[in-house]
């Protein structure tokens, strides 16, 4: 709200310029005439914000405008300098201050009515304002209630006219405004309704008698980590230039739309924007990070080269399928405003494109020539990535921008000059594959449950072991291939019944079984303890049976609730089960497998000693060991596999370049680096 004393033509414009940077309304002191000339032409301006608020930056152009175009200077007082909102109204009152950008609340103590009225305008002439404000007696009643207090108010101008004041209606621009009005959708938090949400009907109804906005999305209350209201006399407020100096404005817009339901309470924190920045943004920089490195080592220009279906493995099917999918997914979440439900299955979608698509395309980069495998890869890779950068472009605006800039631009100087000029991306059906991805995400579960079975066994990643066992859905080959790769097992086998590598065990339910059978308890358990007894139980049971025998001349029934179940795993297995889905892992290692282990594991001590070196992926090298004669002997048996895998192009026994001692499966040993 804006207060002034004393009112022309002249400054009638400016302070309704001025309003419209404060949002607010703009008074006048009504000891005189209207038409009276000003006793001053130097006018001084007051508000509570800060220097660098927009309020006030907004006030300083603006008076340099009005300046510019009349005889009329100003003096701008920021900070509170004369005084609260009270303050500044009883100065405006007495004549001492001409200007007042107030809270609109502030006027509800002239009139109540102040709280829903809603008007804002921006008039050519002092008689265009009297023109409309004339037309309406309630409008004048509620004017009138200020002018008996020593105040005239020139008209409200706030957050409602956004709508057509952005375009400049209806001074031009009729057309754009046009098409355009109604909004399809606002938003704004729950507190704000009478400031935002009503403003924007009242005025709309008011002016054009007809909604300002089809869709509203009200946003619950931002709480601190614990549950709190933020409070500034609590303290547990969040200064939001920190945030957006440390995390960002895109970790702070991406939290808010994944971390919950928009209409929800929402805890807020730095930690949670870190984390929430970490899983969608950090894997998606660090995957376009991936790109960026090899095409820069191979010079990988992709608008030279073309994505090739008939070169595309089944991996880049599939991305490029899950790719389409979201994209018509994201597009009906997005016309449906569920934007949380967007981000989310970007977010999963990322996750899939980060931790099992390029992980297990990333060799596919090593080569040195660009083969048809090679291209299809970095082909399929760039694809994905520019087409996220614009499906994330209206959630994470400023990193999206980044990456295709540096990806798109630099090597396409015809594509639009921003990503945020770019057309939506277009479903492609032709590449979209509801059995491939229903089968990787089969693939996808027996791997989580593989790896969950491997950590019970406390047998590492790259300790290969015999067998594995799956109960469930029996799979191509293609993908069973895949999971034995992923998963260090030489062989992947479909049971209808896992239930063999299971001993279970059954005790007599109490509550269901001692009023039927009393003083046979005893010799009931005693029976049902008996090897391979749980096993008939739980078999009867899971055929929808009840499992029955004989005690001393009495039938004994057993239905699935009159036992208490325990299983067992049998010795050499480790079993894992979610839902319908079971995982049988062999954990009997051979000498043979054992010696393969150690294989792997000097594989991995190399590699993280090339980048500790600070070698280039490309470089090749000197291995040298020494201190352990049974890893010297896998040296001379596996020579040839380990130098193939680190690019050494001999191995000695010794110790050169850049040393490091390493336990590797309990056994101490000196490795060496040093470039060929």
């Amino acid at each position: 709200m804006i207060g002034t004393r004393r009112i022309t033509r002249r400054s009638f414009l400016a302070a309704a310029g001025l309003a419209a940077v404060g949002a607010s309304l703009s008074l006048t002191g009504c000891s005189g005439s209207v038409s009276d000339g000003l006793s001053s032409k130097h006018l001084l301006v007051a508000h509570s914000h800060s220097e660098a608020h927009p309020v006030n930056v907004g006030l300083q152009k603006m008076t340099e405008v009005a300046s510019a175009e009349s005889d009329l200077t100003f003096s701008v007082y920021p900070n509170g300098q004369l005084g609260d909102n009270a303050a500044m109204i009883q100065l405006v009152k007495a004549g001492v201050l001409d200007i007042a950008k107030v809270s609109a609340s502030s006027m509800e103590q002239f009139n109540s009515a102040y709280a829903i009225f809603s008007m804002p305008y921006v008039f050519e002439s002092t008689e265009q304002y009297f023109a409309v404000m004339n037309q309406s007696e309630a409008v004048q009643e509620i004017f009138k209630s200020t002018y008996d207090q020593g105040f005239f108010a020139i008209g409200w101008f706030d957050s409602g006219s956004m709508p057509f004041a952005q375009w400049h209606y209806p001074f031009e621009n009729k057309d754009k405004f046009e098409r355009r009005y109604p909004a399809n959708f606002i938003s704004e938090a729950i507190d704000q309704t009478r400031g935002w949400f009503y403003t924007l009907s009242a005025i709309a109804a008011c002016l054009f008698d007809s909604p300002a906005f089809l869709n509203c999305i009200v946003l619950g209350h931002v709480q601190d980590k614990e549950g709190r209201k933020m409070s500034k006399h609590i303290g547990n407020v969040v200064d939001p230039w920190v945030l957006l100096d440390n995390q960002g404005a895109d970790a702070v817009r991406w939290y808010f739309y994944t971390s919950s339901m928009p209409w929800l309470p929402n805890r807020f924190s730095a930690e949670a924007v870190s984390e929430s920045q970490r899983k969608y943004m950090g894997t998606f920089w660090n995957t376009y990070a991936f790109y960026i490195l090899y095409a820069d080592i191979d010079n990988f220009d992709p608008t030279r080269h073309k994505l090739v279906r008939e070169n595309l493995t089944p991996m880049d099917r599939w991305i490029l399928s899950r790719l389409n999918t979201l994209i018509g997914h994201v597009e009906a979440y997005l016309d449906d405003l569920k934007m949380t439900e967007a981000g989310r299955e970007m977010q999963d979608f990322m996750d899939d494109l980060s931790n099992w698509y390029v992980r297990r395309c990333r060799e596919r980069y090593w080569g040195k020539d660009m083969t048809a495998d090679k291209e299809a890869a970095y082909m399929t890779l760039y694809t994905v990535l520019k087409t996220m950068a614009l499906i994330s472009a209206p959630f994470t605006p400023f990193m999206s921008e980044t990456m295709y800039q540096n990806m798109v631009r630099t090597v396409d100087k015809s594509a639009p000059e921003s990503i945020h000029l770019c057309d939506w991306p277009k479903k492609d059906e032709s590449f979209i594959d509801p059995e491939l991805e229903a089968n990787m995400a089969a693939v996808l579960d027996i791997v989580v449950l593989g790896r969950s079975a491997r950590n019970a066994a406390n047998i590492k990643n790259r300790q290969p072991v015999a067998s594995m066992y799956v109960q469930g859905k029996a799979l191509p080959d293609m993908y069973v291939s895949i999971i034995a790769d992923e998963l260090n097992v030489k062989e992947v086998k479909f049971v209808d019944d896992a239930s063999s590598f299971i001993s279970y065990r059954v005790k007599p339910q109490l509550k269901t079984l001692g009023p039927r059978y009393g003083k046979l308890l005893p010799k009931i358990n005693q029976y049902l303890a008996g090897e391979g007894v749980g096993n008939a139980v739980v078999a009867a049971h899971n055929r929808g049976e009840s499992y029955k025998f004989d005690i001393d001349g009495t039938e004994i029934s057993l239905a699935a609730e009159d036992v208490l179940v325990s299983t067992e795993e049998n010795a050499g297995f480790v079993t894992v089960t979610e839902h319908d889905l079971s995982v049988v892992l062999d954990t009997n290692l051979t000498p043979e497998l054992i010696e393969e282990g150690f294989v792997r594991e000097i594989v991995s001590k190399v590699q993280t000693m090339r980048k500790e070196a600070g070698f280039e992926v490309t470089d090749h090298i000197v291995l040298s060991h020494h201190g352990n004669s049974l890893i010297e002997g896998i040296f001379a048996r596996h020579g040839a596999e380990i130098a193939a895998d680190t690019l050494a192009d001999s191995i000695k026994l010794g110790s050169a370049g850049y040393v490091k001692d390493w336990e590797i499966n309990g056994e101490s040993v000196t490795l060496g680096v040093e470039k060929a």
